[in-house]
C-alpha cells in the first residue's frame, strides 16, 4: 500500500526543517508574497522546483508526440523536388 505523509509546519526566517537524515530546508527570507528557501543536501541529490519539472515533462511529452519528418519533407525544406 502506497501512503503519503502530509506535514504542515510553521517556520520563521532563519528556522529550518530536516527531511530524512541528510536534507535541511531553511527559510532564508520572507517578502509580501514570496518565501526564499535554502536547501542543504548531498551533492548527488537533485532538487528542483515542481513547476520547472512539470514544464520539462510537458515539453518531453509534446516532443514525443510530434511527427518525425519524412524524406519528402526534408527535400521540400531544402528546395528539392
Amino acid at each position: 500500500m502506497n501512503t503519503t505523509k502530509t506535514v504542515v509546519i510553521t517556520r520563521r526566517q532563519g528556522q529550518s526543517i530536516l527531511v530524512g537524515n541528510n536534507v535541511e530546508v531553511m527559510v532564508e527570507g520572507i517578502t509580501d508574497d514570496t518565501i526564499t528557501l535554502r536547501c542543504y543536501s548531498p551533492s548527488g541529490m537533485a532538487i528542483a522546483e515542481r513547476e520547472v519539472v512539470e514544464q520539462i515533462a510537458n515539453a518531453n511529452r509534446k516532443s514525443a508526440l510530434s511527427r518525425v519528418p519524412t524524406m519528402e519533407d526534408l527535400c521540400t525544406l531544402l528546395g528539392g523536388e
